[in-house]
């Protein structure tokens, strides 16, 4: 109940200001017949007891219904029934009073405060029709402007705020100077809503200067808000050439002033925040290779040009640390004035929101989760996991035509995350996860998960032998007649030799492999332990794909004989035989005597992107540097066509390796030479 009086008061307090704003300035008259009883009315009114000061205000009229007092007391009583939300009983005494009084000075009150109840009722589009009744022609100035304030309130709640501000503009050629700065407050509300292209959309279609200085200045502010200081100068200098003498043309100067002391940077200066001491120096090290190659073959290639951007790099390490991280990053903004850094690696979301806070575009080399999300100026160009699951689950469902899955992870941070993301991609294809098991990445033993995967862990009801080993049958029979053999050409190693153990006689139970393919998320050591024994358990002629890190000579080396055929996606490919990658691949090898791998290449590409986005003349400010790693579309870099989309995620379309004959070969040449030879 206070609630509803707070609300009631206030929208009392809105009414009498506008009947104050309309009302004509009223000559004291002499005393009248039942003064006493409106007086009395009007004192109760005033005193905020609204509910006796409108018995009060009834009696007089019941009285006085002719009398000098009764518009004034209809009035009143309409105000009162409007606050109290009776807006159809309002508007009853509104019209009664337009009627009864046509000459009364209550009359532009009486109307306006019919639109009102009308917008309180969210009845907008009563108030544009009833709003054409109103003569801008008839009415007073300040009428005029409570009229169009309302219209434009009432566009501008229908979700046309385009129309609210033409409403308003129209409104500021037809009143008087006091109620232009009423006006141009609403036009300043609805306006700041506005995002910038709707606001230069409706900058088009003014001609007042005043209006065109002022909402100039507005779109300036708001581009500059959005860092978007490209466009910021090119519509204040564009009003400015043109109106040099407009009295918004110094606010346009002032503008663009602030735009230059807030982006004074190196604009050719790239830093880089990179583990070179600790833990993780071995990575930092390489990155750091990867970048220094891309800046000498940028230097390489401005040879000779007239006008060659003076790049630069600033190198700060990292520490292998996060509080050293974020040191380092703010030693690049602040000392070195960077245009954007690259890193750091590993992870340091410390380090990368720092960037975010002083909006210097940042590519974090790292695949932790959701660092994109930290702001707009974030991008990350890493192997992730995402790109990996859907590289896997686009090829087994699409190109092979698989539909039944299981998955066995490691039940740690990085298993966990790859095994959701698997199944979440297989789900989204309309396929089926039929299993799904973890086990402990510190045991050398697997047998229990294992046999959960395939119905060996429970004991089975004896009512459903018979049903489970003929499906088995059925469904292992094309499998049962000839075992993989070890290829001809090449003979068994030795580790291929010791065969597994013999299963325990007492184990009669047949494993049930419904699934076409399986899913390990784990590196080389325990995956190379696990393939050999799924064999053991008869998951045989079924595909075993992983993550990046089956990418590795352990792999085949561990598991021998049974890694053949394993597929799995990888980041960078030596042996890819792209132009691109042999080319950076013999660069990379004469200047440090080294194979690649991931880390230097995608470093390399970062390095590329950024040199070729700042050597751009047109590139003037750090948003700008943002504005165009966020269009990269189809970057043809060393690890695959790279973009970034709207949140910063980068985007690859990675290769898939196959193992054959224990050496890694690519499943799109695969493809290739199968249909090639039909």
């Amino acid at each position: 109940m206070k609630r509803k009086n707070w609300l009631y008061a206030v929208l009392l307090i809105v009414m009498i200001i506008l009947i104050a704003a309309c009302a004509p300035r009223v000559v004291k008259e002499r005393p009248a017949p039942g003064d006493d009883l409106f007086n009395r009315a009007e004192s109760l009114f005033n005193k905020g007891d609204y509910y006796k000061a409108f018995d009060t205000y009834e009696s007089y009229l019941a009285k006085y219904p002719e009398g000098i007092r009764a518009p004034a007391a209809m009035m009143k009583t309409g105000v009162i029934l409007s606050v109290k939300g009776d807006y159809e009983a309002a508007r009853t005494r509104y019209n009664m009073l337009l009627s009864r009084f046509p000459e009364s000075p209550f009359v532009e009150d009486a109307r306006i405060s019919i639109l009102v109840t009308w917008y309180n009722q969210k009845a907008y589009e009563k108030v544009l029709d009833y709003a054409q009744t109103i003569d801008d022609k008839t009415v007073s100035d300040d009428c005029v402007a409570r009229k169009y304030a309302v219209v434009g309130d009432a566009y501008d709640a229908m979700g046309r705020p385009m129309d609210a501000a033409y409403v308003f503009i129209s409104a500021l050629r037809k009143v008087d100077k006091d109620n232009r700065s009423k006006i141009l407050i609403k036009l300043d509300q609805v306006t700041s809503a506005m995002p910038p292209d709707s606001l230069q959309s409706l900058l088009s279609g003014i001609r007042d200067l005043d209006y065109r200085g002022y909402l100039t200045c507005l779109l300036g502010e708001k581009y500059m808000k959005r860092e978007a200081y490209d466009r910021a100068v090119a519509v204040l200098s564009g009003f400015i050439d043109q109106f040099p003498e407009n009295r918004y043309a110094e606010k346009a100067r002032h503008l663009l002033g602030s735009i230059e002391k807030e982006s004074l940077y190196d604009r050719y200066a790239v830093g880089c925040v990179l583990p070179l001491s600790g833990k993780y120096k071995v990575f930092g090290e390489q990155a750091l290779n990867g970048i220094e190659l891309a800046f000498r073959e940028f230097l390489t290639a401005q040879t000779g040009r007239e006008k060659r951007p003076a790049v630069r790099l600033a190198i700060r390490d990292s520490g292998s640390d996060k509080t050293q991280a974020v040191a380092a990053v703010k030693s690049l903004i602040e000392a070195e004035r960077v245009a954007a850094i690259i890193g750091p690696l590993i992870t340091s979301e410390s380090a990368i929101l720092e960037a975010q806070k002083r909006h210097v575009p940042i590519i974090a080399l790292t695949q932790e989760q959701d660092i994109p999300a930290i702001g707009d100026y974030v991008f990350r160009n890493f192997l992730t996991p995402d790109m990996q699951v859907q590289a896997l689950v686009d090829y087994t469902v699409e190109t092979l035509g698989m539909s039944r899955f299981a998955v066995l992870y490691p039940d740690e941070a990085y298993g966990r995350v790859f095994a959701h993301k698997f199944w979440d991609y297989v789900i989204a294809r309309d396929a089926e996860i039929v299993g799904f098991e973890a086990y402990n990445p510190r045991e050398t033993d697997f047998a229990g998960p294992i046999r959960k995967l395939v119905g060996l862990y429970y004991d089975i009801p004896e009512e459903l032998k018979p049903a489970i080993t003929a499906y088995r049958e059925s469904f292992m029979a094309p499998y049962d007649e000839e075992a993989p053999e070890t290829p001809a050409e090449e003979p068994a190693a030795e580790e291929d030799r010791d065969e597994p153990q013999e299963k325990e006689e007492e184990e009669t139970e047949k494993a049930v492999v419904d699934f076409d393919a399986i899913f390990v998320p784990d590196g080389p050591s325990n995956a190379g332990l696990i393939l050999p024994q799924l064999a053991y358990y008869d998951i045989v002629d079924t595909l075993f794909v992983g993550t990046n890190l089956w990418h590795s000579d352990q792999l085949p080396k561990i598991a021998g004989r049974y890694a053949e055929g394993a597929v799995m996606p990888t980041g960078f490919w030596e042996s890819s035989g792209y132009h691109t990658v042999q080319s950076f691949c013999r660069s990379y090898r004469d200047a440090y005597d080294a194979a690649p791998s991931f880390i230097p290449a995608v470093a390399y590409d970062s390095a590329v992107i950024l040199f070729d986005i700042i050597a751009d003349p047109d590139v003037r400010y750090r948003s700008s540097i943002r504005n165009r790693l966020g269009m990269l579309k189809d970057f043809p870099g060393v690890t695959g066509m790279t973009a970034f989309d709207e949140t910063g995620e980068v985007h690859k379309k990675l290769p898939l390796l196959k193992i054959r004959r224990r050496q890694f070969e690519s499943v799109t040449i695969i493809q290739q030479h199968q249909e090639n030879n039909g």
